[in-house]
């Protein structure tokens, strides 16, 4: 029953402030087709810190649906 969720990391220039960045992270369902930003990071560590948890988050949700609930 996994959700097939994907990330990827967005790096956008601020327009007002040439050289400052952000980190987007987008998600996206690929059996809804819904995506939508996750999170918004100040460094690219912080945004692959963010991916790795909510990627965490997933597998322990898909556990405890698989496990009829129980943790």
């Amino acid at each position: 029953m996994s959700a097939n969720v994907t990330y990827r990391m967005l790096k956008i220039q601020d327009p007002r402030s040439p050289g400052f960045f952000w980190y987007e992270i987008e998600g996206h369902n690929e059996q809804t087709g819904q995506t939508w930003t996750a999170s918004v990071c100040d460094t690219r560590d912080e945004a692959r810190e963010h991916i790795a948890a909510m990627r965490d988050a997933v597998k322990v949700r898909e556990s405890y649906i698989k496990n009829g609930g129980a943790e």
